[in-house]
């Protein structure tokens, strides 16, 4: 009994000793192992949520796919220029001359509302109906200045187109752009004469 006793203490003893060395070995290899993969993230994201899709794992030397090499040309947007010309419409060109005066180069002579310088037409009215007598007008074609057109005559002043005359149609014919101022007197009318001068068309 002591004898066998004594032979099977040593053999227990070794194979713990293989079996604690066993263990000891597994131990640093699983512990090494998930040192690596946990490194990784893989372990983190299991951890958060086992049933999510494990994402590739991308080397950090790996190469980076290359970009291409002619990228696409944005397209333009047109937009109006702020300072851009508008073109010049027949609207617009009445509204440049309403806003501005014109000077023209015109024929100015004088009449006065006696018989004698309007024969027939002696009555007295002007062409819009006004007292001929009272009023200070123009004759003008109304083809070309129109009636109730201000004139600003160098040497007379501010005038109103307010009346016609055959003379002034007979010279609008020619090209000939002609005003006759009405006096008050036949005398003042005659010594007016005949004058060539810049008048300027305001704006109506």
């Amino acid at each position: 009994m002591n004898g066998e006793g004594k032979n099977e203490i040593p053999m227990t003893w070794r194979n713990v000793c293989i079996f604690v060395a066993v263990i000891l070995t597994l131990t640093v290899l699983m512990s090494f192992g998930l040192e690596k993969i946990s490194g990784t993230g893989v372990i983190k994201r299991f951890l958060a949520d086992p049933n999510a899709p494990v994402a590739p794992i991308v080397e950090p030397n790996a190469a980076a796919a290359p970009l291409p090499t002619a990228l696409p040309k944005p397209t333009p947007i047109l937009t109006a220029e702020p300072n851009a010309k508008q073109a010049q419409t027949p609207a617009n060109l009445e509204r440049i001359f309403k806003a501005a005066p014109v000077t023209k180069r015109m024929k100015v002579t004088a009449y006065c509302p006696c018989y004698e310088c309007c024969g027939p037409c002696a009555i007295g009215k002007t062409s819009i109906g006004r007292d001929a007598w009272k009023t200070f007008g123009v004759a003008a074609d109304p083809k070309l200045l129109q009636y109730k057109t201000k004139l600003d005559i160098p040497g007379i002043g501010v005038r109103e187109v307010d009346d016609t005359g055959g003379a002034m149609r007979q010279d609008a014919k020619k090209g000939i752009c002609h005003i006759d101022l009405r006096m008050h007197s036949h005398q003042e009318a005659r010594k007016f004469g005949v004058k060539w001068l810049d008048v300027k068309v305001l704006p109506r």
